[in-house]
């Protein structure tokens, strides 16, 4: 039954007698219209030979007369009638559809786990001024604002069997001060605790291989049954992407499937971020199946690394001229290089009879290449020890050059 929330006239109009006949359904009672327009109350049935008898008839003749509701009202267990919004949820089937609808779980299964439903209190008071009023409030007798109230459907109220025990008086009766000392001398028509279901639970995520994962999840029953709350999202720990649609890899990795790549050489399905791509074939692969080119810095297959004839090393086919990596091959003079010549030459004095020294240095490796009238001679050093590691020389005109190793 609608349950107005305000009175747009006064006197005992239409939306008066709405309000008297939503609490005579709360009430148990049976509503009776006079010719003059006048409202009793009456018992439904007569009461039993072992049962106390009812209260007489309470007569509603004007607006005014709707204080005598409150009278009625306090005599219940708690001292208010009760109820609970127009289609609120009292199962958890219907909420765990709603809970459990986006997610996608590739070779496993979602369900809820540990859902509970626990009715959660509100208080309206119901005044009488020029208009009836609704005021509601929460557990703390602070009011609650409209928002809430429309998530809730709490402006549309059915009539429920009690819940409050005789013992919840006391309390019901300081909830209510509390609650009323904001509303100033108005005349008070009514209370009614209505409840509101709050779920707690998990959503379980099990896959066929044995790896399982749990998210948590909370709020108003209704709220979730109308889908005005979005389910809780599994983030990643590692790529840290959210998503519904999880896949859990071959090492037991749960993750989001936007998440994951395959390996073009091995077919492995592993996380993205394990993956990088070949800067010379392009390909996809596992980061371990990489390495990084000394020159360019780039990373690629090692498989497809190319050794320089002089220094040695690995590199990218993109940083090889021909058989020399592009630092040999474009050796120069420089101050870094210089500075290493004079320390060599310092430790090793044989080779100070070379001059026109060129080269490049890196954090490990120095290569030198000096000049003594018809012949070159080149040194690749370790750094910062000055470590001979490779000596070469050659015929100056001649293009063929000669390896200790």
């Amino acid at each position: 039954m609608a349950d107005p929330t305000v009175l747009n006239e006064s006197g005992l109009d239409a939306a008066s007698r709405d309000y008297v006949a939503w609490v005579a359904d709360a009430l148990s009672l049976q509503m009776q219209t006079d010719s003059g327009g006048g409202i009793a109350l009456l018992p439904l049935a007569p009461p039993a030979d072992n049962e106390p008898p009812p209260a007489a008839p309470i007569s509603l003749d004007t607006t005014g007369d709707l204080a005598k509701l409150w009278d009625l009202q306090r005599q219940f267990a708690g001292g208010a009638t009760e109820a609970q919004a127009s289609g609120e949820p009292s199962h958890v089937p219907g909420i765990a559809a709603v809970v459990l609808e986006p997610y996608k779980i590739r070779d496993g299964r979602v369900q809820l786990a540990g859902c509970t439903l626990e009715p959660r209190p509100f208080l309206r008071i119901s005044t009488l001024g020029s208009e009836i009023e609704h005021h509601w409030f929460g557990r703390d007798g602070i009011k609650i604002d409209t928002d809430l109230l429309n998530r809730l459907n709490l402006d549309r109220l059915d009539a429920i069997p009690p819940r409050l025990k005789p013992g919840d008086q006391s309390t019901m009766t300081a909830w209510i001060d509390a609650a009323a000392s904001s509303l100033g001398t108005t005349q008070r028509i009514g209370v009614t605790v209505a409840w509101s279901q709050w779920v707690a639970g998990k959503v379980r995520i099990q896959f066929d291989q044995g790896a399982q994962t749990s998210l948590a999840f909370q709020g108003w029953a209704i709220e979730w049954e109308k889908g005005l709350l979005p389910p809780p999202m599994f983030k990643c720990p590692i790529t840290e992407i959210e998503s519904y649609d999880l896949v859990c890899t071959e090492d037991g990795t749960i993750t989001a499937r936007e998440g994951v790549g395959r390996c073009e050489l091995t077919e492995r399905e592993v996380l993205r971020t394990e993956l990088g791509q070949c800067a010379v074939s392009g390909k996809n692969v596992l980061n371990d199946m990489l390495t990084t080119c000394p020159i360019s810095h780039e990373r690629f297959l090692s498989e497809l690394a190319k050794k320089c004839d002089w220094c040695q090393r690995l590199v990218s086919p993109h940083a090889m001229d021909k058989n020399r990596c592009q630092q040999c091959s474009n050796a120069t003079q420089n101050e870094a290089m210089q500075n290493i010549v004079d320390k060599l030459q310092s430790a090793h004095p044989e080779y100070q009879k070379l001059s026109n020294w060129q080269g490049w240095v890196s954090d490990e490796l120095a290569l030198l290449i000096g000049r003594h009238w018809f012949s070159e001679t080149l040194l690749l050093v370790s750094c910062p020890d000055l470590q001979i590691q490779r000596i070469g020389s050659r015929r100056r005109f001649s293009k063929a050059w000669h390896f200790d190793a």
